[in-house]
């Protein structure tokens, strides 16, 4: 059953009359759904697996395998206890913070995949 934005509209206001439950527009597409705790998906969405649902954006896929990389990076460097925890995580957090500029501003993959490889040594 289809409901009109009307009728969903006066549906939502009486059922937070009665039950107090608010009502969550899907992030992925867009339906209304009953959330449980802080979800964000709809119960078809969830089931979508995240990767899937963010690769939409050529950009946003290239920066999230750059962080995973540089955040592996970061776990072993912390596992062989070579340097300091503290310090590096925040060279980690900076470079990371640099890249989410970058991941915004670039207007192609090729233009992030260049800035990424001038900045590989965030480390050092």
């Amino acid at each position: 059953m289809i409901l009109e934005i009307k009728e969903l509209k006066y549906l939502e206001e009486q059922i937070n009359l009665i039950v107090e439950i608010k009502l969550k527009k899907c992030k992925n597409c867009g339906r209304y759904f009953i959330p449980h705790n802080k979800q964000m998906y709809c119960d078809t969405c969830k089931t979508i697996p995240y990767d899937m649902r963010k690769n939409k954006n050529p950009i946003y896929e290239a920066y999230r395998k750059t962080y995973k990389t540089q955040y592996n990076k970061l776990k072993r460097y912390i596992d062989k206890g070579i340097v300091d925890k503290e310090e590096l995580r925040e060279r980690f957090k900076k470079w990371n913070e640099i890249a989410k500029n970058q991941k915004n501003t670039c207007k192609t993959v090729e233009e992030y995949n260049k800035w990424y490889k001038a900045n590989l040594k965030w480390e050092k």
